[in-house]
């Protein structure tokens, strides 16, 4: 069985197929970044009392 060199047109098609897959999966990733920012901010003006593991805060009622 002999194998066939493969053309630079598979794989720009293949670049291309990756490309479609890959693109949403990031996009999304980084919307749902975002918003968790968002809300921890929100989060942060109702409850400022409240901690979070990277920045504790000192003015925690009791």
């Amino acid at each position: 069985m002999k194998l066939r060199p493969i053309s630079l047109a598979a794989i720009a098609v293949a670049a291309l197929v990756v490309a479609i897959v890959v693109a949403p999966v990031v996009v999304a990733l980084s919307a749902l970044s975002s918003l968790h920012l968002r809300l921890q901010r929100i989060a942060l003006k109702c409850a400022p009392w409240r901690s979070t593991p990277l920045a504790p805060r000192l003015d925690r009622p009791g």
